[in-house]
């Protein structure tokens, strides 16, 4: 993913002081410096992308992460997730349906979506709506709610025109 693990090799007293340098080593267990333009971007389909920052591929037990782009007039299909989601609109004007209501979301604004509970997000902007995401469970899954079908997180958006 182009994410290091952090080396620093200075005594106990003085490692708090100082920025540690990134290095590429085995990164399990390890904090890391995410540089996101290192990082690589996954299509999901219909234009929309998404970066993952933090799971287990970066030695994560618990703690899944990231950001999606989703283009002008782009959405991700209403579905559950099996574990808890926090959502924080980084860039851009979105639409939030969350337990058959819909709330329009501001940049800096958020969600915390228990899980198992049907959501979705809309670009409802003219620019490019950009979300950081945090979940609870590495092994995090989506289940559309249409169809039943259960994906894994980072797997594509079916092509539903929605």
């Amino acid at each position: 993913m182009g994410f290091g693990r952090l080396a620093d090799t200075s005594p106990p007293r003085e490692r708090s002081l100082r920025c540690p340098r990134v290095v590429e080593e085995d990164i399990t267990n390890a904090p890391l410096i995410l540089r996101t333009a290192d990082a690589t971007s996954i299509d999901r389909g219909s234009g929309i992308r998404s970066i993952p920052l933090v799971g287990g591929d970066t030695g994560a037990e618990r703690l899944l992460a990231g950001v999606t782009v989703l283009p002008p007039g782009a959405s991700i299909p209403l579905h559950t997730h099996s574990s808890e989601e926090f959502i924080l609109i980084l860039e851009g004007d979105a639409m939030c349906e969350l337990e058959e209501e819909s709330h329009r979301l501001a940049p800096l604004d958020a969600t915390y979506v228990p899980a198992g509970i049907p959501h979705r997000f809309l670009n409802v902007g003219d620019g490019p709506m950009r979300i950081l995401w945090v979940y609870t469970d590495v092994d995090t899954t989506r289940t559309l709610v249409a169809s039943g079908e259960t994906l894994g997180h980072l797997d594509s958006y079916p092509d539903e025109g929605s």
